[in-house]
């Protein structure tokens, strides 16, 4: 998880956090190998946690102390995407994160672009700014696919039910 390439960073206007920490060695990771899956904030941000998905989770045991959890940490969690602006208004928060996981679990929600990333390291203005290029052009020397789409509707549908299964698991 990390990058931003057809959006703005959420660190700086160029760069997400992951790249923006340590651009050298993001780099030095995108040269290393052919083969990187990169789910960058172009998809995470699409991902929206709302207080409804947490209650369809909680609705099978919703005196649970897992359930009870799982509302105080969505509302704390909302208040929090919502003073950061994250969620453009829209009360939920990101699931950066879950987004990874979304890509080993559900990888047709997703649509991979092969491309040649590269790092910006020294740039005053954009360091830690992830590029590829989008032209019409043969990619040689491609290094990763990129995811740049995600079906949210699907995304959602598997990974509440799953969560609903694990909610389930710890129950009993």
């Amino acid at each position: 998880m990390g990058g931003a390439f057809l959006c703005s960073g959420n660190i700086t206007p160029h760069a997400e956090f992951n790249i923006w920490f340590n651009p050298q060695a993001a780099q030095t990771v995108f040269s290393s190998r052919d083969d990187i899956v990169v789910i960058p904030l172009d998809v995470t941000r699409r991902l929206i946690f709302t207080r409804e998905m947490a209650q369809a989770v909680s609705q099978t045991n919703f005196n649970s102390e897992f359930s009870q959890f799982l509302m105080a940490l969505c509302e704390f969690m909302i208040g929090t995407a919502l003073g950061y602006r994250e969620t453009a208004g829209i009360p939920g928060f990101l699931v950066h994160d879950a987004a990874t996981l979304g890509y080993l679990f559900y990888p047709e929600t997703l649509m991979l672009r092969r491309a040649k990333v590269r790092v910006e390291t020294t740039g005053e203005w954009t360091r830690g700014q992830t590029l590829i290029d989008s032209r019409f052009v043969p990619k040689i020397g491609a290094n990763a696919w990129v995811a740049l789409q995600v079906d949210e509707g699907k995304f959602f549908t598997s990974f509440i039910e799953d969560l609903k299964l694990l909610v389930k698991l710890i129950r009993n």
